[in-house]
């Protein structure tokens, strides 16, 4: 189990699949495909 800051983010990293810009503009297109920005207010 992670247990400093740096560990947990390579563990985050590790388990979400990361897509280039311009792949996910094109999925973006498909009607079945759902985006969901999770970005903080601030951001």
């Amino acid at each position: 189990m992670p247990t400093t800051v740096k560990e947990m983010l390579a563990a985050a990293n590790d388990a979400v699949p990361r897509i280039a810009p311009a792949e996910a503009r094109a999925m973006a297109e498909q009607p079945q495909v759902v985006l969901l920005d999770v970005r903080d207010a601030a951001e």
